[in-house]
C-alpha cells in the first residue's frame, strides 16, 4: 500500500480539512512512502523514512528540433513573434495573477510578444478579465488542454513558472528537455534545476526583474538546443524510472 506525495504545500480552500484528514489516514496506513521529492516528501510525510520516485518523461519526445519549432509557430500563428510560454491549470498555486505582470513588462520591452497559456481550471475567466484590463488581449492565447506538448514546448522562446509551490513541477522538466529556457519561482523544488537554460528567482524580485530575466535567458546560447542528457543524468528519462520501480517492487514482493 503506497501513499505518494506530489506536493508541498496546499491552498487552504474549502477542501483543505478534508484532504489533511484523509492524507492523515492513507500515510498511516501505507507499507511504503513515495514522493516526488525530497520537499514534498518531508512536506506528507514529516519524519518518516520515503523514497522519491521522480517523474519521469520520454526524453526523446520532447528533443529541440528546428523543422518543429518552426511548423508549430506557423500553426500557431506565431512564426514572427517572441514567444512567452506556461503550462499549468488556471489555479491560485500557479499565480496567473503575477505571470500577467510580468508579461505586461515583457510586452513593453518587446513590443512583438505573444503569451501562450496551456491549461483550463477554476480561474479561468478571472485570468482573462485581467488580459483584457491590462489590454493584453490581442497578444494573450489560451490555448486550453493540449496533448501534443511536446510540439508546443517548442513554439516558445522562454517558459515563466512563476508557481507558489509546486510538489515537483514536472513541466519545468519538460520545458528544459525541450531547450526552452525558464526563468521560475522559489517555489519549484532544487531537483528542478537540471540545465544550463534555467534560472530561479523571489516572486518579492517583481515583475520587471522577471521581465528582464526572462529576455536574457531567451539568449541563453543554449537555448533551443538537445538537453536529452542532461534529462537523463538528472534521473528524470522514464527508461531509468521504470527499472528503478520494477527493481523496487521485486525487492519488495521478495521479502513478504
Amino acid at each position: 500500500r503506497i501513499a505518494h506525495s506530489h506536493n508541498n504545500e496546499t491552498v487552504h480552500d474549502i477542501k483543505y480539512l478534508p484532504k489533511l484528514f484523509m492524507q492523515r489516514m492513507f500515510t498511516k496506513n501505507a507499507t511504503d512512502l513515495f514522493a516526488c521529492s525530497e520537499e514534498a516528501g518531508k512536506y506528507l510525510f514529516k519524519d518518516k523514512l520515503f523514497q522519491v520516485l521522480k517523474n519521469a518523461i520520454d526524453s526523446q519526445n520532447f528533443i529541440a528540433d528546428a523543422d518543429t519549432r518552426n511548423k508549430i509557430r506557423k500553426e500557431l500563428g506565431l512564426k514572427d513573434k517572441f514567444v512567452v510560454g506556461h503550462v499549468g491549470r488556471l489555479h491560485p498555486q500557479k499565480n496567473h495573477d503575477f505571470l500577467i505582470d510580468v508579461f505586461a513588462e515583457i510586452k513593453k520591452k518587446k513590443l512583438d510578444a505573444e503569451l501562450i497559456l496551456i491549461g483550463t481550471g477554476p480561474l479561468e475567466e478571472k485570468v482573462k478579465s485581467k488580459v483584457v484590463e491590462k489590454g493584453l488581449s490581442d497578444c494573450v492565447h489560451f490555448l486550453g488542454n493540449r496533448k501534443d506538448m511536446n510540439r508546443i514546448y517548442q513554439a516558445m522562446d522562454v517558459f515563466v513558472f512563476p508557481s507558489l509551490f509546486e510538489g515537483l513541477g514536472i513541466v519545468a522538466i519538460e520545458a528544459q528537455a525541450a531547450g526552452v529556457p525558464i526563468v521560475c519561482s522559489e517555489g519549484l523544488p532544487p531537483e528542478t534545476d537540471i540545465t544550463p537554460i534555467y534560472r530561479k528567482l523571489l516572486l518579492s524580485d517583481g515583475e520587471e526583474k522577471w521581465a528582464n530575466a526572462a529576455l536574457e535567458m531567451a539568449q541563453n546560447p543554449s537555448a533551443h538546443t538537445n538537453m536529452q542528457k542532461y534529462v537523463i543524468d538528472a534521473g528524470f528519462d522514464m527508461d531509468a524510472t521504470a527499472k528503478y520501480m520494477e527493481s523496487y517492487y521485486l525487492n519488495r514482493w521478495s521479502r513478504r
